[in-house]
């Protein structure tokens, strides 16, 4: 029984090790950088999108507890992109995050 016990802590350790060798051979690639804004650019790219959404939720219509959406998540590299924002309500944001409606 010992024996093959050591043919198969063996065979798993050459699994390891050629499954490692495959994994680090190949290079990990590279992530383009997002746009990531200081806070006193992110203002004025936060009102622009506001501006050019006419002060609205763009998915309800409502003009109260207005936020700024990225549409594309910071962790998906989404950046602070006039084109990735749109503006939202707190209630219609809430939902986009898989929460419930907050109030305005």
């Amino acid at each position: 029984m010992e024996k093959k016990m050591d043919v198969l802590n063996v065979n798993i350790g050459r699994k390891f090790e050629v499954h490692c060798k495959a994994v680090n051979s190949k290079p990990l690639p590279q992530k383009r950088p997002r746009l990531k804004l200081n806070p006193k650019d992110y203002k004025v790219v936060r009102n622009w999108v506001l501006e050019r959404d006419g002060w609205r939720c763009q998915e309800c219509g409502s003009m109260k507890g207005l936020q700024v959406h990225h549409m594309k998540r910071r962790g998906q590299l989404g950046g602070d992109e006039v084109g990735n924002l749109i503006t939202l309500c707190n209630g219609c944001h809430g939902r986009c995050h898989g929460r419930g409606p907050t109030r305005s």
